[in-house]
């Protein structure tokens, strides 16, 4: 069946290279409501998707009728390469109904399966690990002429990201990994192909997780990371791509542009990512943690963050507690990696998980700081988001921290 990419402007695909997977895990602690994760191969995921799930699920009797939506935690890997689930950002690629209709019910029969299981005894087991595998992609150079600097999508060796690979491990009573959530902020943009549809490189990490396991069938949830500033280290080797002045000066000034991976660099490059989880995931570096599972939501009125917003979006917080010293921290937009230190700065945990692109999305958040910088990210995102002209307040973090602070209450 035909079908339009969201991530690259509605392109339309020329063949199917790897499956679109919808990967769920449903974790309850005694005397504890459920948490219904799921993560799925596409651009952004919707509110209305998940109203419409926990609406069937209660239909069908999966769940009781006092069951909270909220519990339902579902997030985007980001994938640029696949059809449109959200029908508001009309600029990203055109929304395709039948894709979206086919997800929700992916959605509702995974879970419906999943309810009618004997659930499992496990124990949970976290680490993180640091790489080098990604970089900055803000960075002033010359556009359009030698007289006009600004700041374009173009490798910043010197601008923050988060390094990190985090995983959470469910492990039974006989050792084996039944299930994993893991996570790593780096834009979903490494495939060699641009009109390919695939998973990128969450499926390749999905891959060797399994075939490292020996368990073809694990549900592996990846999870964006603050990204919304973060590229794979993918460049352009050779001087035949600096024609024009402007980029040769950019090249002999700041190094080689963004460029796409052939299939052997988009290989080695997944192939190093997914080896770094399994290193993770597989080795000594994850601990035993004792649950104390809670989740909690908190919601911005987008009108708080941007002017001239007027439509009822809001950005929605969540925190899920594992225990005393660990948290995930979801939202729903595309963080600028320097969150990352700024929230853990503000809650209660000594570790934190970050996540973005947890329902709906309404486009990047960055910091303070970099609104005089202005670029995509800062100013000209809004309009294939479908938010006109809308620009940012001053000081979005502090917003975010006021919400954050109420979140996690008094310490």
């Amino acid at each position: 069946m035909p079908c339009n990419l969201m991530g690259y402007g509605g392109l339309e695909a020329t063949a199917v290279d790897d499956p679109i997977e919808i990967n769920a895990l449903i974790l309850r602690q005694e005397n504890s409501a459920p948490i219904y994760f799921l993560s799925t191969d596409v651009l952004y995921v919707t509110d209305e998707m998940r109203e419409r799930i926990h609406a069937a699920l209660i239909q069908n009797g999966a769940l009781p009728q006092e069951a909270d939506q909220e519990s339902i935690y579902w997030g985007a890997t980001h994938n640029h390469h696949a059809p449109a689930c959200d029908s508001t950002k009309p600029g990203l690629g055109p929304f395709d109904p039948a894709f979206t209709e086919a997800v929700s019910r992916g959605a509702i029969e995974l879970l419906t399966s999943m309810l009618g299981q004997e659930p499992v005894s496990v124990s949970m087991h976290y680490g993180s690990l640091p790489t080098d595998i990604s970089t900055n992609r803000r960075r002033r150079v010359w556009f359009g002429s030698i007289f006009n600097r600004e700041f374009r999508n173009y490798p910043n060796p010197e601008g923050v990201v988060d390094s990190n690979i985090y995983a959470i491990n469910f492990i039974d009573s006989g050792g084996e990994i039944k299930s994993c959530i893991l996570t790593y902020g780096c834009h979903t943009v490494s495939y060699f192909d641009r009109s390919r549809v695939t998973s990128d490189y969450p499926g390749v990490i999905r891959k060797y997780v399994r075939e490292k396991s020996a368990n073809a069938a694990m549900p592996v949830l990846f999870f964006q990371g603050f990204s919304g500033n973060v590229n794979p280290k993918k460049f352009n080797r050779s001087f035949r791509h600096n024609r024009r002045p402007v980029e040769l000066l950019n090249r002999l000034v700041h190094g080689p542009s963004f460029g796409q991976f052939d299939r052997e660099r988009y290989e080695a490059w997944s192939g190093a990512v997914a080896s770094l989880f399994c290193d993770l995931i597989f080795g000594d570096q994850m601990e035993p943690v004792e649950p104390e599972i809670g989740i909690e939501h908190g919601l911005i009125p987008i009108s708080e963050l941007l002017t001239a917003e007027s439509s009822n979006r809001q950005l929605r917080v969540i925190r899920i507690r594992l225990s005393r010293t660990l948290a995930i921290y979801g939202f729903g937009a595309e963080l600028f990696a320097e969150y990352k230190n700024f929230i853990s700065k503000i809650v209660p945990e000594n570790q934190i998980i970050p996540m973005s692109c947890i329902g709906d999305t309404f486009g990047y958040l960055p910091m303070n700081k970099t609104l005089a910088e202005g670029g995509y990210e800062v100013e000209r995102f809004q309009n294939p988001f479908g938010l006109g002209e809308a620009k940012f307040m001053e000081f979005p973090e502090k917003t975010l921290e006021k919400c954050l602070r109420v979140l996690v209450g008094p310490q």
